[in-house]
């Protein structure tokens, strides 16, 4: 069986990981290993952003979600293509 594998040296769009300090469905430890393969293999923005005392759900659909919303449209914004 041929397995698909990442090429973390292509480079890519910008790419946001995100986690969550309580989250325990895909621990931040999970992310932040994602994102350092991603960060260290390429040359392409990666950034990666955790979230005290969220949990996997309260990233996005938990109460205060718009504060996760809002940095992630704010970090979006500053790593658009010149116009």
């Amino acid at each position: 069986m041929k397995r698909n594998r990442i090429d973390f040296s292509r480079a890519h769009a910008p790419l946001l990981f995100t986690a969550g300090t309580d989250d325990h469905i895909i621990p931040p430890g999970i992310n932040r290993k994602n994102y350092d393969r991603y960060r260290l293999g390429s040359r392409s923005i990666v950034d990666f952003k955790e979230f005290e005392h969220r949990n996997h759900y309260g990233i996005l659909g938990g109460p205060h979600w718009e504060e996760v919303a809002d940095f992630v449209i704010d970090w979006a914004e500053r790593h658009l293509p010149p116009s």
